[in-house]
């Protein structure tokens, strides 16, 4: 997973349909406290949204297999859901 830092243009597209699309313009604008990743910046499969405001977590878009299922999960257990946030 990759943490996007600028170019939010390809996350509003993603986010364009999903009804909490206001939580993750919110944070692409910089209003709320929060961390998008990709799978891919070029062209993404899936997304994880920290809302670190809410301390809410969002995963969405295409996830096509269990390996990409698992790969995903152990991403949040290690990368987001750390000690400190726990």
């Amino acid at each position: 997973m990759i943490l996007l830092k600028e170019n939010y243009s390809i996350t509003k597209a993603l986010f364009k349909n999903n009804k909490k699309s206001f939580v993750f313009n919110s944070i692409i604008e910089g209003f709320t406290p929060g961390r998008i990743y990709l799978d891919n910046v070029e062209t993404p499969n899936y997304y994880v949204v920290f809302d670190g405001g809410n301390f809410v977590l969002y995963v969405g878009g295409n996830i096509t297999s269990e390996d990409t299922y698992k790969e995903c999960a152990n991403f949040i257990n290690k990368s987001i859901l750390t000690d400190e946030l726990k």
